[in-house]
């Protein structure tokens, strides 16, 4: 016979007595295991802590461990006619600079063309500025347009543009250089005839813009360069030409020390 209820015939209701001795039992395992588990947990959370203050720690470590960090300059410029930065090692110092010529690229035109949609025949242009150089292969069926396009696309373009005008009477070919310098004349040549009137073999008067250095005076000498980026000319300082001056521009060079103290 199966026995269904503890303590049947006893009168004893020995189903809570065994519930009531297990849980005794199982409660200070249970406060033990709690405990355990919010020790983990602070322990983790402090562990958590520790990392994050060290990170900020490592951060504030690889500031000060670069020369750099501790000796931040502090630029002071009385006008926007140059920009001007430091590698951190530049003498205080106060400077005086004018810009009196901002250098630039060239500018071509070639002769009047009846339309932009004019063709002229298969042959080669061939770009140079300086010691910079390129061709493009040009086809009898290229207009004006198809050939604009072919210069601007071509991938060893040193720094060409090529626009067309369409004035009253006739169509120009505009070819404007990204090259600055006295010495960089842009300059488009072809030995094939059909090509002349887009190249500067036969045009009387071409350019349009010649190409030229800045000219810089610092604190009275004259500096001459062929971009507007002036380096080391007061050295461990980069000067850039923005505008020709109509003042004085006054440089002031100081070390910021409140970064260090930071």
């Amino acid at each position: 016979m199966n026995i269904t209820s503890a303590g049947i015939g006893s009168g004893l209701d020995l189903e809570s007595i065994i519930t009531a001795f297990v849980t005794a039992e199982s409660v200070p395992t249970e406060i033990r295991l709690q405990e355990k588990e919010e020790r983990i947990s602070l322990e983790l959370s402090g562990i958590g802590s520790f990392k994050s203050s060290l990170s900020t720690f490592q951060t504030t470590v690889d500031k000060i461990k670069s020369p750099e960090a501790l000796s931040e300059q502090t630029l002071t410029l009385s006008t926007e006619d140059v920009s001007v930065t430091t590698n951190g090692s530049a003498s205080n110092g106060e400077f005086t600079i004018d810009v009196q010529q901002l250098a630039q690229g060239s500018r071509l035109q070639s002769s009047a063309i009846a339309s932009s949609t004019s063709s002229f025949g298969s042959g080669i242009l061939t770009f140079t500025a300086g010691s910079n150089t390129f061709d493009v292969a040009i086809d009898a069926s290229d207009d004006l347009s198809a050939i604009r396009d072919k210069v601007n696309a071509e991938s060893s373009n040193f720094g060409v543009t090529a626009n067309i005008v369409n004035s009253d009477g006739a169509s120009y070919l505009i070819y404007k250089s990204s090259i600055t310098g006295d010495a960089n004349n842009l300059n488009v040549s072809t030995s094939d005839a059909v090509l002349d009137a887009i190249s500067t073999n036969n045009i009387q008067d071409p350019v349009k813009d010649i190409a030229k250095s800045s000219i810089v005076l610092v604190d009275g000498f004259t500096v001459t360069r062929d971009t507007n980026e002036l380096k080391n000319v007061i050295e461990d300082v980069t000067i850039v030409a923005n505008k020709v001056s109509t003042s004085s521009t006054t440089l002031d060079i100081s070390q910021n020390q409140e970064v260090a103290k930071e």
